[in-house]
């Protein structure tokens, strides 16, 4: 984020700054910071993945699907190989 594309989105130097200092998703800290806008509104916030969206992230489709990910049943049980 530079105060070219803080322009160009509406951003004051403030702003700029949070969005420049937000700490990115990354599993040692378990959250990112964002900077949404609402009718004009910006506001920093923390994002944070819900145990279910954890495992869809986490998933790794070389093990056997199951019940590990959200949705699966044991009518949808896969192995899925990469050739």
């Amino acid at each position: 984020m530079d105060e070219t594309w803080a322009k160009e989105f509406g951003l004051n130097y403030a702003q700029m700054r949070f969005v420049q200092d937000a700490i990115p998703g990354n599993e040692d800290a378990g959250y990112s910071e964002a900077l949404v806008g609402v009718d004009g509104e910006w506001r920093g916030i923390r994002v944070e993945a819900m145990p279910k969206e954890k495992q869809v992230i986490d998933f790794d489709p070389t093990e056997s699907v199951g019940a590990l990910l959200l949705g699966a049943s044991d009518n949808t049980t896969q192995t899925y190989r990469h050739s």
